[in-house]
């Protein structure tokens, strides 16, 4: 169990009231002055363990996430920063800027069969909606050689060579399985906003994350399936 305190200090009249804020854990009567000093939690160093503990996990466990969690950390999310606030939806009949699709049991494995088939059979026929990274040739140093080197980085991970294609595809092919995740998140936002309103769903998403990190979860956040949003939509078309 926690709560939260703080306390304040002013200096003059003019001082503006800034608290100092503190995670206490509560736990039975501290018997010494060092007791007392390790049931208190500094809320910066949580903070900052959170967004440090935070990895792109690559890997995940087939554990069961109980419905509660997920809405726990979608309600906690929903506050993150967006400009002039018009991601909040206090009135549900009205259209938010953005669906979030959580998708687990069967649902997902409709989704992920759909998406993997179409990666292996036909990736030529998609496309994404806009570019996330420009060609290769054309994205400025030092980014075109950094992602390059964590396209190597990954490889030498996994022990799959460059020469290795059918190695690379399976790989690559693990994105539309979502890496086994017992739990997926599809966000997407309406196609007339612009950047600005994308920034936006960057710190949903990073909020996404840390909430699920002070919970025990891992997350990886993906922008593969952008090219197949056809599949997706088709999918999901039946319960949607």
């Amino acid at each position: 169990m926690a709560s939260f305190t703080s306390e304040t200090t002013l200096t003059s009249p003019d001082d503006v009231i800034t608290p100092e804020f503190r995670l206490v854990v509560n736990s039975p009567t501290p018997t010494s002055s060092v007791e007392a000093s390790k049931s208190e939690v500094d809320i910066a160093a949580v903070a900052d363990e959170l967004m440090k503990g935070r990895i792109s996990c690559r890997y995940f466990l087939p554990r069961e996430v109980p419905r509660s969690t997920i809405e726990e950390i979608i309600e906690v999310a929903r506050f993150a920063p967006s400009g002039n606030n018009i991601h909040v939806v206090e009135d549900q009949s009205r259209r938010p800027w953005h669906k979030v699709y959580c998708l687990s049991g069967d649902k997902l494995a409709v989704v992920k069969e759909a998406l993997l088939t179409a990666f292996v059979n036909e990736p030529e026929k998609h496309a994404s909606q806009y570019e996330y990274y420009p060609p290769l040739e054309l994205m400025p140093q030092p980014y075109a050689e950094r992602r390059q080197e964590f396209g190597r980085m990954v490889g030498q991970a996994l022990g799959i060579e460059r020469s290795d294609r059918e190695g690379r595809l399976k790989a690559a092919g693990s994105n539309y399985q979502f890496y086994n995740a017992p739990v997926a998140l599809v966000v997407t936002i309406h196609k007339g906003l612009r950047q600005g309103s994308w920034l936006d769903v960057g710190y949903f998403l990073q909020s996404i994350s840390i909430a699920a990190c002070a919970r025990g979860l891992a997350t990886v956040t993906q922008e593969s399936i952008t090219r197949y949003q056809s599949v997706f939509e088709e999918a999901t078309a039946y319960w949607r």
